[in-house]
């Protein structure tokens, strides 16, 4: 697995934040270090990773952590979200052309 040894004993964040993000990620980071907790940063945030290459795809991240005698351990379930995303913007373009497409009533219902 070529991932598995660039990754080995090297920050993932250096590997996989894009350049761009880095300095906000070392915020957020020590943020988290404060205060650990199981959580997906997902929900609030469209996040980005970096390719050997440069280009960014999106991703979706969902931390844990693990506090043993040696410190804290941080757990990064990191997924490649790419074809979700272009499902949603195809289903969203449908349903932008249906809507478009459709007739819609602009009078109002009520009393006479």
């Amino acid at each position: 697995m070529v991932i598995q040894k660039r990754l080995f004993n090297r920050p993932a964040p250096s590997i996989l934040t894009p350049e761009h993000f880095r300095k906000g990620h070392e915020e957020h980071q020590t943020y988290y270090f404060a205060e650990p907790k199981v959580r997906p940063m997902s929900e609030i945030l469209n996040l980005a990773g970096c390719r050997q290459d440069g280009s960014e795809f999106p991703v979706e991240i969902s931390l844990s952590y693990l506090e043993t005698i040696h410190g804290i351990f941080v757990i990064a379930f990191v997924s490649d979200i790419t074809r979700c995303k272009h499902a949603e913007e195809e289903a969203n373009r449908e349903l932008e052309s249906f809507n478009y497409g459709s007739p819609r009533s602009t009078e109002t219902t009520g009393n006479g």
